[in-house]
């Protein structure tokens, strides 16, 4: 049953991180602003869900760290703009 429960988070897992990195590239340009606010979302949600993975299945929960760069590429290219933003 534990296998299960596993593999069944590791699927939900990965689902969230691909669709927070593709649903901004899905409506560019148009609400890239918008988009990104709900790839956030869905982040937070993923974090949560490792979160609970690391507390259930202990060293087994490490795996879902697996889809951590595709969560991470929206919060990199935010914080490249920002970064290319004159404060003047």
């Amino acid at each position: 049953m534990a296998a299960k429960a596993f593999r069944q988070l590791l699927a939900i897992s990965l689902g969230l991180a691909i669709l927070a990195f593709v649903i901004p590239l899905s409506v560019r340009p148009a609400r890239l602003d918008l988009a990104i606010r709900a790839s956030a979302f869905l982040a937070a949600s993923w974090l949560a869900m490792v979160v609970y993975a690391l507390i259930k299945f202990k060293k087994r929960g490490l795996w879902f760290l697996l889809s951590t760069p595709v969560i991470g590429f929206w919060f990199f290219v935010r914080f490249l703009i920002a970064g290319a933003v004159p404060t003047k």
